[in-house]
This record gives C-alpha cells, sequence and structure tokens, in this order.
C-alpha cells in the first residue's frame, strides 16, 4: 500500500520542537492510510504542551486499519506523547486493541500500555532516518534511527502484522504486535505479543519474538545467496510471519532493501532496519542479527 522513508531533525527541547515531531508522525501515518478515529480528547498538535513532570504523557491519538478485513477483524492502536525521565527527553507509549470507545480507551482484547522510547537514555539533536511501511495487515514503524547514544539506538519502533496462510496470504483471525522491553535505556523491538479474533478473542502472554537461526551460525553465505530466517506467532497454533525476517547485519545493511519468499511462492521486498535488541534468536551473539521489514 505506501512506504515512508525521512529523515527530518529532531529535538524535545521546547514546546515547539514537541509539536514538531508530534505533528510529523502523526501526518506520516496519515499518508501511508492509517486511519485516525474520532475519538475525542486527543492530542491537538497546534496547542499542546510539554508536561511539566517526568514519565507523563502530553496526550494521546488513536488510530486503526483501513485494510480488507479490517471490518470483520478489526485492529487499533494508541500513541500516547510525552516526556520520558527528563524534560528534554520525548517518550512515546503504544497500546493495540480491536476497538475504542469514542473516548479515547481501546477495546476488545487489549494489549498493556507500554513504553516504546528510551525514557534515560541521553538524546542528541540533529537530523536522523525513519522507516513507516504500511501494506496488507501489515504495520511498521522505525523512528529516528541512531537518536541516542548510551547503547538505546532508535527512538520508537513497533510492528503489527496479522496472519497468513501456508499460501502466504493475509487472513484475520490473529495477529501479532512487535514493540520494544519497557526497559529505561532501550527502545529496541525486543517483545512480542500475539491476539486472536474469532468467537473467543484473546490477548497472549508477552514473550519475546521468536525467529530460530540453525547452528551457531555469523553469516549465511552460500556463494552469492544468503538467508532470510523466518519470524513464529503462537495462537495458540505456531504460525509463520510473512512481515518480519532475521538478517545478519554484515550482509544486508541498514536501510538495504531485498527481495525474499518467507511464505508461500510469491516474493516480496523488505527493508532492513538493524539489530533490535535481544530475542529468541537461537544462534549466536544477537548483535550480528538484524531485522528486516516488509517494504511495499
Amino acid at each position: 500500500m505506501a512506504t515512508e522513508s525521512w529523515s527530518t531533525f529532531f529535538s524535545h527541547a521546547t514546546d515547539a520542537d514537541f509539536r514538531v515531531w508530534g505533528q510529523e508522525l502523526n501526518q506520516k501515518l496519515t499518508n501511508i492510510g492509517l486511519v485516525q478515529t474520532t475519538d475525542t480528547g486527543q492530542i491537538d498538535w497546534v496547542t499542546v504542551v510539554k508536561p511539566g513532570a517526568l514519565n507523563t504523557d502530553a496526550g494521546f491519538e488513536v488510530w486503526r486499519f483501513n485494510d480488507s478485513l479490517q471490518g470483520t477483524s478489526p485492529i487499533y492502536f494508541k500513541l500516547f506523547f510525552g516526556n520520558g525521565g527528563s524534560l528534554i527527553i520525548p517518550r512515546l507509549r503504544f497500546q493495540f486493541g480491536t476497538g475504542s470507545d469514542g473516548a479515547g480507551s481501546l477495546t476488545g482484547p487489549v494489549g498493556p500500555e507500554r513504553v516504546i522510547s528510551p525514557t534515560t537514555a541521553f538524546l542528541t539533536p540533529g537530523s536522523f532516518q525513519s522507516f513507516l511501511s504500511h501494506s496488507e495487515g501489515f504495520l511498521a514503524l522505525n523512528y529516528k534511527a541512531g537518536a541516542y547514544i548510551s547503547g538505546a539506538s532508535n527512538f520508537a519502533n513497533f510492528v503489527i502484522c496479522r496472519s497468513t496462510d501456508v499460501f502466504g496470504q493475509v487472513t484475520g483471525d490473529a495477529a501479532i504486535v512487535y514493540y520494544g522491553s519497557a526497559v529505561a535505556s532501550t527502545a529496541t523491538i525486543e517483545n512480542s505479543q500475539s491476539f486472536k479474533f474469532g468467537t473467543f478473542p484473546f490477548v497472549f502472554s508477552l514473550t519475546k519474538f521468536m525467529s530460530l537461526v540453525p547452528g551457531n551460525e555469523n553469516n549465511s553465505n552460500t556463494g552469492t545467496d544468503i538467508q532470510v530466517y523466518a519470524h513464529w506467532m503462537l495462537t495458540p497454533q505456531v504460525r509463520p510471519v510473512f512481515g518480519v525476517g532475521t538478517i545478519f547485519n554484515s550482509e544486508i545493511t541498514f536501510g538495504a532493501t531485498f527481495t525474499a519468499t518467507l511464505v508461500g511462492s510469491q516474493p516480496r521486498t523488505y527493508l532492513s532496519v538493524g539489530t533490535q535488541g535481544n530475542s529468541y534468536w537461537q544462534s549466536a551473539t544477537t548483535n550480528t542479527k538484524g531485522l528486516a521489514i516488509l517494504w511495499e
């Protein structure tokens, strides 16, 4: 459906800075085809000011998918904007659900409110790369890569991916969410949580995301060919995830695109977003590996 790639200045020193990055993200989500709901009480980027306290929200936005399955298997998410562990450190929190009550609260099977940005790592103002991808059954944000020092890296990341059948066709019976660890110093995608639609909707327990890299490998090269390793969701059946894969950073650099066939027989285009924390890689050191997101 749509992708967005951009690099812009990022700071949280003043009310004006806060409005700039918040409005920017709002516009990018609109550009790729997501729908902001009409829930009351949402943040006004013209008048909002930064909170006067640490680790505090200034306001929220509620968004929903607009794909062909939204009518029967709705996906909603909520973003909370505010301060982290300093008045000059921004904070972004995230929650997913399957509906909203019209007044800003998510409904249906609802996930936890998670901090998806560093709250204590030092932000260095400057221009930073961001990626946003939305297609049928899929959404991924990689926001302000490299904005932090102290090992925190990106400002914020999350992924939402619907289930698929063995032929790679998107289905509406389940979905998985990837998001940060809520640890004060990191914004890497470390955790995942599946939720199920249907007669008995359910949110499954939070876990590390799962990607099996057999052996103790540090590369996958076979001549000029490379391997992309599949990810899995539990619903409770074990299902492949079509929108993300594991790669070796030495083979596909940050921001590079490539084609791979993770599910079914149709090759699809993916984008490398680099190392994303500790997860169930089942392999050698995690910092040699990166995450790739669907880029179509």
